[in-house]
């Protein structure tokens, strides 16, 4: 780089990746989410979780991954075996959920009728299952199930309770439940500031590479390009239905094309190879962003 603004911006942008990590979700967008919001609940000491429809062993493990139930296998820690022939790891599973590992077990040993535990069994559900003074959970991230139910057990008095089967309708979801009578009110929800926050991650990204690339005389037509496909790829991936990583790779291809298409006529002399260049490392990196850093 060839002035100290330069390195100014650099550091801190890795800064806000250091201090913020949860934030970051750069150019892939918001990811599936389901917001429990639990009413006349009159204690802080339950657990609360999603229970999806289990019809095979595939079903038990909806990461696909069979062999450490998505978590990091230690040689040297053994695990339980389940009655698939599955290694689990409660104690892991209790760290990510914020739960004791007797509740871990509790959870993961539940089978209403073929409904069973989705945060003890799928890695890429993101969310903590352990109650609070506030009665809210969030759920989120690629593994947000399109069918569940809702099962709140009070740790005080040992009462378990299950909703009836609801159906996602929308990319976030806000669930209100009375816990009295377990009855459902559901509704869609658009997080806006979300959505800016991560424009302005990727935005920012694209132009750090761009002043490693010498593109520094480009930055208005990066910004606006990005501001456009970034929007557009947010509300594609929450407007249109279907499997989100189908999804997202079509819309990922289409967003690599128009940014080239659009840099190659505005950026007028530069060489057609370093702008596809500059294009696929932009995006591929925003994009990993998203994996990289919950």
């Amino acid at each position: 780089m060839k002035n100290k603004k330069d390195v100014v911006v650099v550091f801190i942008f890795m800064a806000l990746i250091i201090l913020f990590p949860s934030i970051v979700k750069a150019d892939m967008g918001e990811k599936p989410s389901i917001t429990i919001k639990i009413e006349n609940l009159t204690t802080s000491n339950y657990i609360v979780d999603l229970l999806i429809y289990a019809t095979d062993t595939k079903d038990y493990y909806p990461d696909g991954n069979y062999s450490n139930n998505g978590r990091i296998i230690d040689a040297d820690k053994p695990g339980k075996i389940d009655k698939n022939g599955i290694t689990v790891y409660f104690d892991e599973i209790a760290k990510d959920r914020n739960i004791t590992i007797n509740q871990a077990k509790q959870l993961y040993n539940i089978d209403y009728n073929g409904w069973i535990s989705a945060n003890t069994r799928n890695s890429l559900l993101w969310g903590t299952c352990n109650g609070n003074n506030e009665h809210e959970h969030n759920f989120h991230y690629f593994g947000v199930p399109n069918r569940y139910k809702i099962i709140v057990i009070n740790n005080d008095t040992g009462e378990i309770k299950v909703s009836n089967e609801i159906i996602r309708k929308d990319f976030s979801s806000k669930v209100i439940i009375d816990y009295g009578s377990m009855n459902i009110n559901s509704k869609g929800s658009l997080n806006v500031k979300n959505m800016v926050l991560i424009l302005l991650i990727t935005i920012t990204i694209e132009l750090i590479i761009a002043l490693f690339m010498n593109y520094r005389k480009y930055v208005k037509t990066i910004v606006m390009t990005n501001i456009v496909t970034n929007v557009l790829l947010q509300l594609l991936l929450i407007i249109i239905s279907g499997n989100y990583f189908t999804k997202l790779i079509l819309f990922e291809i289409l967003v690599v094309i128009a940014e080239y298409l659009t840099y190659k006529k505005f950026m007028k002399g530069e060489s057609t190879s370093k702008i596809l260049v500059y294009t696929l490392i932009a995006n591929m990196i925003t994009a990993c962003m998203t994996f990289i850093i919950k």
